[in-house]
């Protein structure tokens, strides 16, 4: 009997499902979005992702789909259902109510554009960098254009958006809600409904399960490694320095180019997969909502554990990065959890009409009220409006100051990024700055000594001989590799010095020191290994060439007459060899010969011609460890393909050699711009005498841009070590000059610091950090200013004042005398613009041509 709408046709003839559909292919909207370019999609994206903040996006969306959910279950009271039953199904995308879609036909709706998309994206995820080829040939980020990035976060987020409504949809065939059925007339679990379930199972395995699943391989593949050190490269100590670690962690994403950064950046390291938890959750939620339960109760109380559960992870961890997303999202968990804890009062009669409807209303009007106003309190000028008006002083973590790292940094370091950032002859220097201190951030200042010098003569000649075959057919043995090819490619990370073996079965291992010298020796002086080279090397020059080899197999054939197994005789061959990516020298050697001239006779008398067969390695001789053996010798040793080998051999090794030379070239450069000496012998170095100084720029760096700064920044130079004396003229000097550096650097945007730049602007010679004096005189500078009112209240308070003076207590204490106000040096001037790092703030750190008149003694009284 045929059944209207039965069939995948009628469910997806709606008419306004088609006319909204063809009204949106009509409309231009493709067309204009693929004019657009360059700028044009940068500041789209920019915008973009401002508007639709993913972590913020996700929460909100989570707690809508989690109430318009329940809705399909529960029966709320009627008002509560009036005023937010559509809102919530229209922000969750169940738009059964829109056009008189029905439910399986949201449900094909959901399901085609969820699969359709996450199809592109597993499609598109094969061309993503790193994913095949490593090492030098690879690729970043950085090399995809603005419209690719923009595309995929507006493809990743469609999919997870979609997520719940799609899944809900597919339970909802899968276990035959009621009416679900009913406009087509269907019986559950018999006739049509059958192939409506089959397509509900193959769309929740594929992206009830797969989805997350690729979700969390993406940010476990992307996600960048927090480094181990800090600035001075000393490993952290989370018990201590967790803000730090954080702090680090935040510059490391936000300098990440990955366009799926969006799907972790939010995150905390150690939850970044946060997402995949909610994805997970969201699946869980559905379950007391199929029809097994049939009482209102039970199913009530199921989701109450659910998001209960689900709370207390996220009230414990508070897993994002930002405290006003953990704001955020503890206001929806709540709500959810006081939403399902009230429907169940009402299911047991507890409350009754209208206070149900009321107490349901006002818990969730309470909560979009709460993550609006925390949502809008956090915009970039909101804060900044706020802050201006009504902040107070801010300082690092604690006011706890330790001299030498602070001179190094506030004003050493600050320096030298500041010089390279703001001239454009040095900018290249600066982009050299930044990977160092990336290395020294993930080895430590202990490696990075060690490896500017080999700590032993036999590693140091490992290095240079390993240099010589880097690239494709090097061979490295472990115990670990037993059983597996110990072949594959090799390439070299300059510095720290390191050898990364990318085997053919695209694992990969890292080497160093000792490990190097076994490298060397194994490829070098192992005989086995040098010949397996050249059998790999040979195989290569007969690459896509058609070769002799005799080949005999029993291959079954059947020619209009039962199968047989006949001896099929092979002559000549395409030879392939295959690696894990078009790249030539990547990874991955497998190798083929395909016949298509092969020939038989079948027990009749039949001949057979033109037989085509792929034959192995394995069938041709090659084995894991490429030793020559009767096959491979008969294949290399016969004079057509061995000449085909000599001919080709001069054009391998020449590439081979401008590899290498391309290599060489790439790393000579990089050094020639700033070398790996600079940062251990200068940047970490503030105590360097600058004439040792001049000498080291004049002599061993060779970029004549770094020459020049001993001529054009001589004033600066001198200027900068003039500012080290003053700090190091007296302990008290130093915790002055960073108390005040913290005022500029952590408050410049309060109006009442902004309004005074003759005693906070650090480029100002009259400003306080370079004018010690009495505590009582300060106070009265700031009261005069408004700074701070005579009972001690104000952005000056007794509390800041009274942490700065027991400072300066401590230290003349520790010092046994006060500083000697003949002896505090005179600070020579400098350009502004290298008063300035751009990385964490635009405050200059000294001012120019100050005279310091004041007595230092007096801090202390």
């Amino acid at each position: 009997m045929s059944i209207p709408g039965g069939d995948l046709a009628g469910v997806l003839g709606n008419a306004g499902v088609a006319g909204a559909a063809g009204a949106a292919a009509g409309s231009g909207v493709v067309s204009a979005v693929g004019a657009q370019f360059d700028s044009t999609f940068q500041a789209f994206e920019s915008c973009a992702k401002f508007v639709f903040d993913f972590v913020k996006l996700d929460i909100f969306m989570n707690f809508f789909q989690q109430i318009s959910l329940w809705f399909t279950k529960f029966k709320f009271p009627e008002k509560f259902e009036k005023l937010f039953h559509k809102f919530m199904d229209f922000v969750s995308l169940v738009w059964q109510f829109v056009m008189g879609i029905t439910e399986l036909q949201i449900f094909y709706a959901w399901a085609i554009v969820s699969m359709v998309f996450f199809i592109f994206w597993l499609i598109q995820k094969t061309t993503d960098p790193e994913a095949e080829v490593k090492g030098p040939n690879a690729f970043g980020w950085e090399k995809r254009g603005t419209i690719w990035n923009l595309w995929v976060y507006g493809l990743v987020t469609a999919i997870t958006l979609l997520y719940l409504p799609s899944i809900t949809s597919g339970f909802k065939v899968i276990f035959c809600f009621e009416g679900l059925m009913s406009p087509y007339q269907l019986t559950c679990y018999s006739g049509k409904h059958w192939i409506h379930f089959a397509v509900a199972m193959v769309h929740f395995l594929f992206i009830g399960l797969y989805l997350p699943f690729q979700v969390y391989l993406t940010i476990n593949k992307y996600q960048p490694k927090p480094q181990k050190y800090d600035a001075s490269g000393e490993i952290f100590d989370l018990s201590y320095d967790k803000d730090k670690y954080l702090e680090q962690y935040k510059e490391l994403v936000a300098a990440d180019k990955c366009p799926y950064n969006f799907l972790y950046s939010g995150y905390e390291y150690g939850w970044s997969a946060y997402k995949v938890i909610t994805m997970v959750v969201k699946m869980l939620l559905i379950i007391p909502l199929i029809p097994l339960f049939t009482a209102a109760l039970a199913p009530a109380c199921v989701s109450l554990a659910i998001v209960t559960v689900y709370a207390l992870c996220s009230i414990i961890s508070s897993p994002f990065i930002l405290p006003q997303d953990d704001w955020i999202d503890l206001s929806a968990r709540i709500t959810a959890v006081c939403t399902i804890v009230l429907q169940i009062c009402v299911i047991k009669d507890v409350l009754y009409p209208p206070w149900d409807s009321l107490a349901l209303s006002v818990v969730n009007f309470a909560n979009l009220g709460i993550m609006i106003i925390i949502f809008l309190s956090n915009l970039q000028f909101v804060k900044v409006f706020f802050r201006k008006k009504f902040g107070k002083l801010k300082f690092s973590p604690g006011m706890a100051y330790n001299p030498p790292i602070e001179r190094q940094q506030r004003i050493w370091h600050r320096f030298w990024r500041g010089l390279f950032s703001s001239c454009g002859t040095l900018e290249p220097c600066f982009d050299r700055l930044n990977i160092m201190e990336n290395i020294f951030r993930r080895y430590g200042k202990i490696e990075y000594k060690q490896s500017l010098i080999p700590p032993r003569e036999d590693i140091a000649q490992a290095r240079r001989m390993c240099l010589e075959i880097e690239g494709p057919d090097c061979y490295f043995r472990t115990n670990k590799r037993e059983g597996k090819t110990c072949w594959g490619r090799m390439f070299i990370t300059p510095f720290p010095f390191r050898i990364n073996m990318i085997y053919d079965d695209n694992t990969m291992l890292e080497l160093k020191d000792d490990e190097v010298v076994e490298f060397y020796r194994q490829n070098f002086f192992e005989q086995p290994v040098t010949q397996g080279r050249k059998v790999r090397m040979f195989l290569r020059c007969l690459n896509n060439e058609t070769v002799n080899f005799e080949l005999t197999k029993i291959v079954p054939r059947s020619e209009g007459g039962p199968k047989e197994e006949v001896p099929v005789h092979f002559h000549r061959g395409v030879l392939k060899v295959k690696a894990i990516a078009n790249d030539p020298f990547a990874n991955g050697f497998k190798v083929k010969i395909e016949f298509q001239d092969g020939e038989c006779t079948l027990s009749n008398g039949k001949v057979l011609e033109n037989i085509q067969y792929k034959a192995k390695g394995t069938t041709i001789g090659i084995t894991e460890s490429f030793t020559l053996n009767e096959e491979l010798n008969k294949l290399l040793n016969d004079p057509e393909n061995k000449h085909l080998i000599e001919s080709k051999w001069p054009a391998l090794v020449e590439r081979i050699k401008l590899m290498h030379d391309d290599l060489e070239e790439e790393r000579r450069e990089d050094e020639e711009i700033l070398s790996y000496n600079f940062w251990q012998l200068v940047y970490m170095n503030d105590h360097v005498p600058e004439d040792e100084l001049i000498e080291y720029l004049n002599k061993f760096e060779q970029n004549q841009n770094v020459h020049d700064i001993t001529t054009l920044y001589k004033q600066d130079l001198d200027g900068i070590y003039s500012r080290l004396k003053y700090y190091d003229c007296h302990p008290a000097i130093a915790t002055w000059y960073c108390f005040f550096d913290d005022v500029a650097l952590y408050n410049h945007m309060l109006n009442p610091i902004a309004d005074n730049p003759d005693l906070f602007d650090m480029a100002n010679s009259t400003a306080l950090a370079y004018h010690p004096c009495t505590m009582e005189e300060l106070k009265q500078k700031l009261e005069e200013r408004g700074l701070r009112k005579h009972n001690g209240k104000g952005l000056f308070n007794d509390t800041v004042l009274n942490d700065l003076e027991q400072m300066l207590k401590q230290d003349c204490e520790q010092a046994y005398t006060p500083p000697d106000p003949s002896k505090i040096p005179y600070v020579s001037p400098m350009s502004q613009a290298l008063l300035a790092d751009t990385r964490c703030s635009s405050t200059p750190i000294m001012t120019v041509n100050t005279s310091y008149i004041a007595t230092a003694f007096m801090c202390c009284i």
